[in-house]
């Protein structure tokens, strides 16, 4: 009997194994078809349709904000699913990574952090960022434009943080703010590009 429930035990770990590394493998299929279908697609920026914050102030555009021509853009878009005032919260660290990736090209760079909260938060995150301190605008997408002109960009938050070439095209897609691997991504894809576009 005690040898029999083993056996059982040992079956059911087996399957429970087996199906766990089928689900892990099918997630990282999904995951590198998504990324291969957002990169080189078109992402429509249109900024003029939201609410510019910088430095404090509300504008209805920002200096430079026009969909401006820039050589490279990275994106922070947060949703309405999303903890909008903890991303908030973490745009300061943004700087050192920033810095980080563009360090060759700083000047040919933007930062645009893009937030569409639901619109039962709206005024409380309007609040929370009239109150931030910050060094890049913050566009505050009311009426939900980013998302529905943008219909590539998954819900998955995963798929939130992109690079932008001059074109408004995605070179690269993940989150480096706290993953390492993918900060060298980015940099490596720059550091290509620019070797690329001074031949």
């Amino acid at each position: 009997m005690n040898l029999t429930r083993r056996k059982v035990v040992a079956i059911v770990f087996f399957a429970v194994a087996i199906m766990f590394l089928f689900l892990c493998l099918r997630r990282n299929d999904n995951i590198e078809s998504t990324l291969s279908r957002m990169i080189s697609t078109r992402i429509n920026m249109n900024l003029s349709y939201m609410e510019c914050f910088s430095s404090s102030v509300v504008t209805s555009k920002c200096e430079g904000s026009s969909d401006s021509i820039s050589k490279y853009k990275l994106v922070v878009f947060t949703d309405s699913t999303e903890c909008s005032p903890c991303n908030i919260s973490r745009i300061t660290d943004w700087k050192d990574v920033a810095q980080d990736i563009f360090k060759d090209c700083y000047s040919d760079a933007k930062l645009l952090f893009i937030i569409s909260p639901s619109r039962r938060k709206m005024q409380e995150i309007r609040q929370i960022v009239e109150e931030s301190s910050m060094d890049w605008p913050i566009y505050l997408d009311t009426a939900y434009v980013f998302q529905k002109v943008n219909i590539q960009i998954p819900d998955n938050r995963l798929f939130h943080v992109f690079l932008l070439n001059e074109n408004d095209e995605i070179l690269c897609v993940g989150n480096p703010l706290y993953n390492e691997k993918i900060r060298r991504i980015y940099k490596t894809v720059i550091k290509e590009r620019n070797i690329n576009n001074s031949l």
